[in-house]
């Protein structure tokens, strides 16, 4: 594949590695870059985990709410959750007010891509980013910054609708075997 290929592609969907921006930009001169929206995902659910688990080297008593066994359920998306794990996060309302902070920023992300229009998009990001950072919740800071600094690839889905999601999906069966 050589130059002629490259110019002729538009648009390349990737996840926030810079080397792969770089690739793209030094190489498909007429490509947008769109962000992968399962990789805004998977940093959310990733700066949530690590909240998770520094909450729970904190935690001085576990028989409250296990700080420890909630990470499937706080990763899980609260419109997929039974009454049993909406009941469970509501007691991790009242059992950590740092981890429910976090659970509520990550819960944004399903937000933020359910938007049809970008305009719209792009205000919730920057509301969402900047409550990122503003929490002062150290994972959240950093996804926060992460979450501004690629905002033009971020909102570029919008104009793009396009995942890595066949991608990846088929990367995972191989990954099984």
């Amino acid at each position: 594949m050589g130059p002629d290929w490259c110019a002729h592609v538009r648009v390349v969907t990737c996840d926030l590695w810079k080397a792969y921006k770089t690739a793209v930009r030094k190489y498909l001169h007429n490509a947008v870059v769109v962000t992968d929206k399962f990789h805004v995902f998977q940093y959310a659910g990733a700066a949530l985990d690590e909240l998770r688990r520094s909450e729970h080297s904190k935690q001085k008593d576990s028989t409250d709410f296990d700080l420890k066994k909630c990470r499937f359920l706080i990763l899980k998306a609260n419109s997929n959750l039974d009454d049993k794990g909406k009941s469970r996060i509501e007691q991790l309302k009242e059992a950590n007010t740092n981890l429910y902070a976090g659970y509520l920023l990550k819960e944004q992300v399903f937000t933020f891509y359910g938007h049809e229009k970008k305009a719209d998009a792009e205000s919730h990001l920057c509301e969402w980013a900047t409550s990122c950072v503003k929490s002062g919740l150290k994972p959240f800071v950093a996804f926060g910054k992460r979450l501004l600094k690629n905002k033009e690839s971020i909102l570029a889905y919008f104009d793009h609708r396009i995942s890595n999601g066949f991608a990846e999906g088929i990367n995972n069966k191989v990954k099984v075997i």
